[in-house]
């Protein structure tokens, strides 16, 4: 009696213990007969199926919900049939509760099986997966998303694995580089031109030996694609250590040889430009707005006596008090206008040589940015040479004139 009644209390804290995880399991858990009527369902479950846990009892889930009886019930009735469960079957619809909220469902059916194989009746198990089916479709979308970003930027998306050094490379990425698969670490190398392998190497180290806090790699490589032609490809992207058994270099790659040939020809362009402005044989400084000197060639140097390292920084009229008051109104008026003023003569002498006057023709230009005056260019041309050249025409012309009236006289 002794042991039949610890029997019993074992028995009911066991009994206890089942119906404490039924009633609180947070998935939907149903037990039917065999004639697929409830016998037990938790509150989990009655709360999807929008009834009371009494309203389920006794009752077949084909009168209790019609519209899920072509579907549920042959399902159930061939786990009856065979004693074999049916696991993982997903459902798309909405409660009773909530009929404007559509949900997702994934549901399982497992015999109750006795020693001999006879089936008792039926397990169901019932989880909601609403959220990970949004969370999915909703990455989903991001990844359409991002794929409509990456292809109309012409990026290409690759990744390497570390151990088995094997890239994989997305149609984007073979179209930018001319690439083609399979490919090997030791290929990619190969085709890059040898100058930049130091570079890589170094950051992709370096994002290795980091870990989770590993660097980012950002690095332009000049790379020999199947056709022959060596373009520019940006490379940047992480080292993801998770990912692998040795983890996986990952990033985004894109041509990027067009802003190469631009800056190689605006550095062409610059560099004409430079000899330019040094070999012209006119003083020729650019101002800011504040009239500080910003560029002065070497003809500058000659006319004021001073280095440009004097004058790079400085006020002009702080320096050239008596220049400036033959240039500022020319510089006010192009910076209110926007209008050049060329060919505007003046007379003064040169800083390095204050005795000696001269003539000269004064030219100031606005630098123009995007439709924006952000500095000026001046310019003066020593004339004096061609003044005297002129004044001793006049002067012979005058004379000859002269001698020709004497004689017809």
């Amino acid at each position: 009696a002794i042991r039949r009644a610890a029997d019993e209390r074992t028995i009911a804290e066991q009994l206890t213990e089942i119906e404490t995880v039924y009633g609180t399991a947070p998935v939907g858990l149903a037990y039917l007969d065999p004639d697929l009527r409830y016998r037990r369902i938790n509150q989990r479950l009655a709360e999807i199926n929008g009834l009371s846990v009494e309203a389920h009892i006794g009752r077949r889930g084909a009168e209790l919900f019609p519209l899920l009886a072509d579907v549920v019930e042959p399902l159930l009735l061939d786990v009856l049939e065979t004693g074999e469960a049916i696991e993982d079957v997903e459902f798309h619809g909405v409660t009773l509760q909530a009929p404007s909220d559509p949900r997702d469902w994934l549901c399982s059916y497992v015999p109750d099986l006795d020693e001999d194989g006879v089936v008792h009746g039926v397990s169901v198990v019932v989880r909601d997966i609403t959220a990970r089916r949004r969370a999915e479709a909703e990455r989903v979308a991001a990844l359409a998303e991002l794929d409509f970003v990456l292809s109309s930027a012409e990026v290409g998306v690759w990744s390497m694995d570390v151990a088995t050094q094997d890239y994989r490379l997305d149609d984007r990425t073979l179209a930018v580089t001319r690439l083609s698969l399979p490919l090997a670490f030791e290929d990619a190398m190969a085709r890059v031109d040898p100058a930049d392998v130091p570079e890589i190497t170094a950051q992709l180290q370096a994002a290795m030996a980091g870990g989770h806090d590993g660097p980012a790699y950002l690095f332009n490589v000049r790379l020999r694609g199947d056709d022959g032609v060596v373009r520019w490809i940006e490379v940047r992207g992480q080292f993801l250590p998770d990912l692998g058994a040795a983890g996986t270099l990952s990033g985004i790659v894109y041509d990027t040889t067009p802003l190469h040939e631009a800056r190689e020809t605006a550095r062409q362009r610059l560099s004409e430009i430079e000899a330019y402005f040094r070999s012209i044989p006119l003083v020729v400084s650019v101002l800011d707005l504040e009239g500080r000197y910003l560029r002065v060639n070497d003809e500058v140097t000659t006319f004021t006596g001073q280095p440009a390292e004097a004058l790079i920084g400085q006020r002009a009229a702080d320096l050239f008090p008596d220049l400036a008051r033959l240039t500022d109104p020319l510089i006010a008026t192009v910076l209110a206008t926007g209008e050049p003023q060329l060919g505007v003569p003046a007379q003064t002498a040169a800083p390095s040589h204050p005795d000696r006057l001269r003539h000269w023709l004064l030219y100031v230009h606005p630098v123009v940015d995007e439709g924006e005056t952000v500095a000026v260019t001046v310019g003066a041309q020593d004339i004096s040479d061609l003044r005297q050249a002129q004044d001793e025409l006049r002067a012979l012309t005058t004379d000859l004139e002269a001698r020709v009236e004497e004689r017809t006289e």
